[in-house]
Formats: C-alpha cells, structure tokens, sequence
C-alpha cells in the first residue's frame, strides 16, 4: 500500500485562502469496486449536500463528475456554475494531484484512481 501526502495552499492576491492536507492511499488490487473510480467529498461540500463517496465508471474527470451530479442532483449549483463550468473556488484532485484542466476535466482517469473534490474556504 502506498502513501502520498499532499497540501494544498489557495492563494489569491497574496492571500491565502484555503490549506487542504489530505491523505491519498492506493488501494489494494483486491478491494471492492474493482476497476472503478472513487469520488470523495471534502467536508465543506458535504456540509451543505448530503453526499457520500461515489464510485463511478468514468475516464475523464469530467465524466466522474457527472456522473456524481447524475447521482446527486444538488451537487450541481456547488461544483459547477451556469455555464456549465467548474466554480473557482472548487479543487479538483486526481490521485493527489490537481487537475490541469480545469476548463474541458479531460484529466485522465485509470480504473484504480481517487477524485478528491474540495471547496476552498475564505473569511476571517
């Protein structure tokens, strides 16, 4: 089993807004949900929508994340806006990493990867 350990610093106009640390770990290749993506919800979402993690048949981003708005209608107006783009103050991160493309989600997904959806916080 391996560990990767990420931190996330959200920075805008010097200020930092949002640190997220989370903890990614591969899966055993004898778990359950074989050869399907995990989608996970970071506590600030899941305070407001009622939503556990999903495991989907996806291989975009942009196709997991549908596919949890399809599961969970009131996702929609915290992930996206009314373009149908993903809202700004939402991180996406696959296997740990964050996604590149934030306009289209093409980022690629294996059978075994971990989506971590985070909203970044800000106030004072």
């Amino acid at each position: 089993m391996h560990t990767v350990r990420a931190i996330l610093i959200v920075y805008t106009e010097s200020l930092v807004l949002s640190v997220w640390r989370m903890r990614v770990t591969q899966r055993h290749p004898h778990d359950k949900d074989k050869g399907m993506v995990t989608v996970t919800f970071a506590p600030a979402i899941r305070r407001h929508v009622c939503v556990d993690a999903q495991s989907v048949d996806a291989r975009t981003v942009r196709d997991a994340l549908a596919q949890c708005v399809a599961l969970t209608p009131e996702l929609r107006g915290y992930l996206f806006n009314d373009q149908g783009r993903l809202r700004a103050h939402v991180a996406v991160f696959v296997d740990g990493w964050l996604i590149r493309d934030r306009r289209a989600l093409s980022d690629p997904l294996n059978d075994a990867s971990r989506v971590f959806v985070a909203q970044a916080l800000s106030g004072g």
